[in-house]
């Protein structure tokens, strides 16, 4: 196992820090380092803060989180973004990935039953694998089959 992960959490909105730090802190493999808010304004200060990776946790869809998310990635390639969801299925789990999140976790964020449930460990655990995993780089472009020409058969 990694020593201790150093995470920084931007939150989307209605997304509880109190639900966040209680399950992270529960975690010896998580060091929180930092709050932010989850928008694109927010970039910036991202850099100021040491940390090996970002949580970002959002209680419905927001294309504020989404952008979020694509500017952190496209700021520090390297390091694994994990989303911490709370809402059902709709389309919003696919553009997360496609923003260049590394996993995502469904949770109750937005009031306080999550931190029971378990959600530091699922946090930990899909930050662990997140970082094994090396960052996503895109697939090549498959190989183009060979062209060959024969004689034509009459």
């Amino acid at each position: 196992m990694i020593q201790s992960i150093r995470t920084t959490v931007a939150l989307g909105p209605t997304a509880n820090r109190e639900v966040i730090e209680t399950a992270c802190g529960r975690e010896t493999g998580i060091t929180l380092s930092a709050f932010v808010q989850a928008r694109a304004e927010e970039l910036a200060h991202l850099s100021s803060q040491p940390h090996d990776a970002l949580v970002v946790a959002c209680a419905g869809e927001s294309h504020d989180v989404l952008t979020f998310i694509s500017g952190a990635v496209a700021q520090r390639p390297g390091r694994p973004v994990v989303v911490v969801y709370e809402g059902t299925a709709n389309g919003f789990v696919h553009q997360a990935f496609d923003a260049g999140a590394a996993d995502l976790i469904n949770s109750n964020i937005a009031n306080g039953s999550a931190a029971a449930d378990g959600l530091g460990r699922e946090i930990a655990f899909a930050l662990e694998k997140a970082i094994v995993r090396g960052p996503s780089t895109p697939a090549a472009p498959p190989a183009a089959a060979p062209q060959t020409r024969g004689a034509m058969i009459a």
